[in-house]
């Protein structure tokens, strides 16, 4: 299928461990490549031969249907993962988790990143998104991104041409695989630096129901509201169930997978919140998770 390709290949593979809700339809293949090269071989492979293709990080806030993918999904959450600090920057590989890069830059006496503590998912996934948390945003400390292509070409751009807004990017709904990115590069005492960061996992621990399948945020909440979980807990829908699916007890943005719920339940449940706070308050909440 896939000559000189060095990564897995798993065919038929179930798509529901790979992501945070732990939902989710099998796929024609899954690959899981090791290099930059791995990953323009299965592109140059998905044009050839007019083949679909999906790209994950970590899995977190993407809601994957039930339905097959006849097509190739490219996991690169094992790889593309190293952190180079360098004299007036930070490159750091796609597949990268924000919190481990937020402690490991707080070791290393480089501040601002404390609030990837917070963030479940990958540097590609961070920027796709322009995640943020604790009132920061990833273009608040990006400087660069290199991608991949729909032809396979690599590319790198500045963060000002990435059009990134409140939980927007370019990269939305785009055949573009992000494969690094560069940072900004600040001094901050390394004590400093690892309290804030762990003030943020910690406070993050305590709000948020972290030991079920989840994806965060489930509405978009904009720096000055309106905020979906208060409207959500306002109105009396936590602990409302759709299947398997329930409005946490403990945050009313997050949706949790109980047991075995299927990703209709959960979009199911997502519909509902969305037409009773419309129908209450007028209110249209904007869906901060990808449906794919």
């Amino acid at each position: 299928m896939l000559n000189n390709f060095s990564g897995q290949i798993f065919f038929e593979e179930k798509l529901a461990p790979y992501t945070s809700w732990k939902v989710g339809g099998e796929c024609q293949a899954l690959v899981m490549p090791k290099s930059i090269e791995d990953i323009q071989l299965v592109l140059d492979y998905c044009n050839e031969n007019k083949v679909p293709y999906l790209v994950l990080g970590n899995g977190s806030n993407i809601l994957k249907s039930d339905e097959y993918f006849d097509g190739i999904v490219i996991n690169i959450s094992k790889t593309l993962n190293s952190i180079t600090i360098e004299e007036d920057k930070v490159t750091v590989g796609s597949g990268c988790m924000l919190p481990k890069l937020a402690f490991h830059l707080a070791k290393n006496e480089i501040g601002d990143f404390a609030f990837y503590a917070g963030i479940p998912g990958t540097v590609g996934g961070g920027i796709v998104m322009n995640a943020g948390s604790a009132g920061k945003e990833t273009k608040d400390v990006l400087l660069s991104v290199t991608y991949i292509d729909e032809t396979g070409r690599i590319i790198k751009e500045p963060a000002s041409k990435l059009d990134l807004d409140f939980r927007r990017s370019k990269f939305q709904g785009r055949k573009k695989i992000i494969v690094s990115a560069e940072f900004k590069k600040e001094y901050r005492a390394k004590d400093e630096a690892l309290t804030a960061t762990k003030e943020i996992a910690d406070r993050r621990r305590k709000k948020f129901p972290l030991n079920v399948p989840t994806a965060g945020s489930t509405f978009k909440s904009p720096t000055g509201g309106p905020y979906p979980g208060k409207i959500i807990e306002d109105l009396g829908l936590k602990g409302t169930t759709h299947g398997k699916a329930k409005i946490s007890e403990r945050h009313g943005n997050w949706i949790e997978n109980i047991g075995e719920a299927s990703a209709n339940d959960i979009n199911e449940l997502i519909n509902y919140v969305q037409h009773i706070v419309k129908k209450k308050t007028g209110i249209d909440l904007e869906v901060e998770v990808i449906r794919v």
